[in-house]
């Protein structure tokens, strides 16, 4: 049984829709296919070798898009887990991962941010990296999201850290605005318990990979 951080009761929905008034009524189209896809989901990782890979693709504000192919860990209903291996030495802030570290990304359709679990090649926690977003999709081949450009650094010591709010458009919308900083707030305030419960639910998915 694999063991996933748990939503914080209906306090992800509410931030989402926050983030996005569309969300319930885009939420809902998508969701008319929903035995369709899980049945796809299913098969494809009781298959096992036939799908390895699945693409996310992620856009930001300004509308420039970046693709990542990872490979597929877990697949639900309405999220996913990937695991991608870091090809080179990258520095963030203070922050070096080194090649060949792991990046868990967690994603969900229902909740407005997603996360990356940085590990070393020991499974031990670089740091937790939350993204900010909205308008996520998956299917078996691809996850879709919105990077809404703040993030929150979580790093062992606990110290959490804001980023890239100085990238945020000046003429962002209002609506937009409150939903991010609502979420921000939400999130900084929970650092330490999503931290313990994302390197739990890393070890139980590495474990049965």
């Amino acid at each position: 049984m694999k063991s996933w951080p748990k939503a914080q009761g209906n306090d992800d929905e509410t931030l989402a829709y926050t983030i996005n008034p569309d969300y319930p009524a885009a939420r809902r189209r998508y969701r008319q296919n929903r035995r369709r896809r899980a049945r796809a989901a299913q098969n494809a990782l009781a298959a096992g070798l036939t799908i390895q890979t699945i693409t996310e693709i992620k856009t930001t504000l300004g509308g420039a898009r970046k693709t990542f192919e990872c490979e597929l860990l877990s697949l639900q209903q309405d999220a996913a887990v990937v695991i991608y291996r870091m090809p080179a030495d990258h520095q963030l802030e203070d922050l070096l991962l080194p090649k060949g570290s792991l990046s868990l990304g967690y994603f969900w359709e229902g909740r407005p941010y997603n996360a990356y679990h940085w590990v070393d090649d020991k499974r031990r926690t670089l740091a937790l990296y939350l993204n900010i977003c909205d308008s996520t999709l998956i299917s078996p081949r691809q996850i879709t999201w919105r990077d809404l450009s703040v993030d929150i650094l979580i790093t062992p010591d606990l110290r959490c850290r804001v980023l890239d709010e100085d990238e945020l458009p000046d003429d962002i919308e209002r609506n937009l605005l409150a939903g991010i900083n609502a979420t921000r707030d939400s999130l900084c305030g929970s650092s330490e318990r999503l931290l313990r419960e994302f390197e739990r639910s890393t070890r139980s998915l590495l474990a049965e990979a």
